[in-house]
């Protein structure tokens, strides 16, 4: 739902950007994560101007799971 709220609006919501980011990386799971690429790649597609801070969100949100030591960086893995 988030991800169709985009393309109707006009000008670009910085709290949807985080949440729209966030959320796949809190529920940290194949299928929130897929699904965020998903919504990710398509609001890139249909809104490039707003690439460079969807980027910076996933930039961030990463940089958030390593810190914590979430999935393929966790130190019960290695």
């Amino acid at each position: 739902m988030a991800v169709a709220s985009v393309d109707l609006t006009t000008q670009w919501d910085y709290d949807l950007a985080h949440y729209l980011v966030a959320l796949p990386f809190e529920a940290f799971t194949q299928s929130a994560v897929s699904a965020g690429i998903e919504s990710w790649t398509w609001v890139i597609a249909e809104k490039p101007e707003y690439e460079v801070t969807l980027m910076s969100e996933i930039a961030a949100a990463w940089d958030v799971t390593i810190k914590l030591g979430r999935g393929m960086f966790s130190k019960s893995q290695k």
